[in-house]
């Protein structure tokens, strides 16, 4: 999903009334009533701008404080909208996320303890027992809020969790070495499914989750890169939540020659298609963005945007070649109808495979 200029949802972790975050019951949907609203990085007018929203944009608003302002998580982070121009939708409107289930974790150590905040320079509240599971209120990077017994909340480590029955640790990456040998031998390529867990990404047409559709295509992706004979490193293999910084980690963590995250995008009006690259710098991953491009605007029949001069986290961080792509738009129903065929995610795992040979080429 395109963050910064054609978000139609912005995904949201946390559900509360008032100042005091007080939890409630049900989630609520907002549709943006004003052009070119602003998403900043806390809540003030005078904060820096992260995001722009457009008129008829919906949100998913889970927090509100006690002065205008809606917190969420853009692109990973926290960010706050300004409430005044937000309406409510009704439950029969709006665009739901939920899968019947809800988000829950499993304590998978014994005494575990609870904190304040997310961190653990924040107090001790108490300790867990293992096997204990609690209600998710609130993420923040690598640590969990939950709702405790008693009605009050606590922080925990995600990496002492399991979150929905699969496992919230995410400081071991999935490494898997190819038994052929092609001319990709040796190389080392951080494959990275955008969004995760309780991050659904864009929210498409018929509640499509750009989270599901990046995990399909990241293992379409990393089976041909290991049939070229490349080392795969998954940033994740299932359904759960990474943070943009242990993402860029991992690439960090292993002697990485390329990183590409994959994405789907989503716009309110739904003509807007395409596929983009994005990349941080010149240099190498100029050349990976416009080699990697090129392959997909030739192997698919979507349109081709060009490639972007971007400052996303994962790529703006990262010390390997990197790239972002956005592999079509999952609110445009003549894309989304390719998008979800394999023949489409065999031909942009195909262009994507191509691209990094020709990049390794040069």
């Amino acid at each position: 999903m395109r963050i910064l200029f054609s978000s139609i949802v912005i995904t949201l972790f946390s559900l509360g009334l008032m100042i005091s975050s007080a939890l409630a019951e049900d989630i609520e949907t907002y549709e943006v009533g004003s052009s070119n609203l602003n998403v900043r990085s806390s809540p003030s007018h005078s904060a820096p701008i992260i995001g722009e929203l457009q008129k008829g944009d919906q949100i998913r608003v889970f927090e509100e404080n006690a002065f205008g302002w809606v917190k969420t998580y853009f692109g990973g982070e926290e960010a706050w909208v300004a409430s005044q121009y937000l309406s409510k939708q009704s439950s029969t409107t709006a665009a739901t996320t939920t899968t019947g289930q809800e988000d829950q974790v499993t304590i998978i150590d014994n005494d575990v303890r609870v904190r304040t905040g997310p961190s653990t320079d924040h107090g001790i509240i108490k300790q867990v027992s293992k096997n204990s599971t609690y209600p998710i209120v609130n993420q923040s990077n690598d640590w969990v809020e939950v709702k405790l017994d008693d009605g009050s909340t606590g922080w925990i480590a995600m990496w002492l969790t399991d979150m929905n029955g699969e496992s919230a640790s995410i400081s071991t990456p999935i490494v898997e070495q190819s038994k052929n040998t092609s001319s990709l031998s040796g190389a080392n390529i951080v494959i990275d499914p955008g969004h995760g867990g309780v991050d659904p990404g864009a929210i498409g047409l018929n509640n499509i989750l750009e989270k599901d559709m990046t995990m399909t295509t990241a293992n379409v992706v990393a089976q041909k890169l290991r049939d070229a004979g490349a080392t795969v490193i998954m940033t994740r293999d299932n359904d759960y939540y990474v943070s943009l910084e242990n993402r860029t980690q991992v690439s960090r963590d292993y002697n990485t020659d390329v990183f590409i995250s994959l994405h789907y995008n989503a716009h309110s009006a739904h003509n807007v298609g395409g596929i983009e690259t994005h990349y941080y710098t010149g240099g190498n991953s100029y050349e990976l963005a416009k080699e990697v491009q090129a392959e997909l605007d030739s192997s698919t029949p979507l349109r081709g945007r060009g490639i972007q001069q971007s400052a996303f986290q994962v790529i703006r961080e990262n010390n390997a070649p990197s790239i972002l792509v956005e592999l079509g738009f999952i609110t445009n129903p003549n894309e989304l109808a390719f998008i979800q065929t394999q023949e489409y995610q065999n031909n942009v795992a195909n262009g994507i495979v191509e691209g990094i040979r020709h990049y390794f080429a040069q």
